[in-house]
């Protein structure tokens, strides 16, 4: 009988968990359709050539900027408007339109071939973002993860990573980024060098990791 009611119990907290998952990941996806609606109108309105549509347009701006959207903000979401490969993969996107303008700097091809490979996502962070489109400091050199080579003599094994290969290929983003950092950490440095090895090292070979 206690059996019976834990399960019951288990899957009523189960059943509730999923609705307030569900809740939060349907809001989620609303500001990303949201961003991308705002974005598409004001392209509509941008391009009315039409003396009114000019004036209308123009005061806009003003009244937008009055309300605290300044013109960087508009011509940030009008690059997302221009993009219709945006629209067709809403449900892959971050909801943040600054993170959707960094993204719509690449080709459509190199968009759907992230989006393929899971390194666009609602849940990526803006470092990721910034390592997609090349403008992370921490940016990588995929065919060669290591400038300096030191004396065989000298060099000594301090610190060793090891992760399974699906840890991996699972939070390639992350490992990515992190890896960035402990270069640029000794990047002035003559007496020590940061690898790559194993999977992740042919992932960056291989260009799924990209700069």
């Amino acid at each position: 009988m206690s059996s019976n009611l834990t399960i019951t119990e288990s899957k009523k907290i189960e059943q509730e968990a999923n609705r307030i998952v569900g809740e939060i990941t349907d809001a989620w996806k609303k500001t990303t359709q949201t961003w991308l609606g705002i974005s598409k109108a004001l392209v509509q309105y941008r391009d009315n050539k039409s003396e009114d549509g000019k004036q209308v347009w123009k005061l806009v701006q003003i009244k937008l900027d009055d309300w605290g959207i300044r013109e960087s903000t508009i011509k940030k979401l009008c690059v997302i408007g221009d993009r219709q490969i945006l629209h067709k993969y809403v449900d892959y996107l971050p909801p943040s339109y600054n993170k959707m303008y960094e993204i719509a700097s690449l080709t459509d091809s190199q968009i759907e071939s992230h989006i393929k490979k899971k390194q666009i996502h609602p849940e990526m962070q803006g470092e990721a973002v910034k390592l997609l489109t090349g403008k992370s400091d921490t940016s990588l050199t995929s065919k060669n993860t290591s400038n300096k080579k030191l004396d065989s003599t000298n060099r000594k094994t301090v610190i060793e990573i090891q992760m399974t290969d699906s840890y991996v290929a699972k939070n390639l983003d992350e490992i990515h980024k992190q890896f960035g950092k402990v270069k640029i950490m000794f990047k002035s440095s003559k007496s020590v060098a940061v690898d790559a090895k194993g999977l992740f090292k042919r992932k960056l070979d291989q260009g799924d990791v990209d700069e």
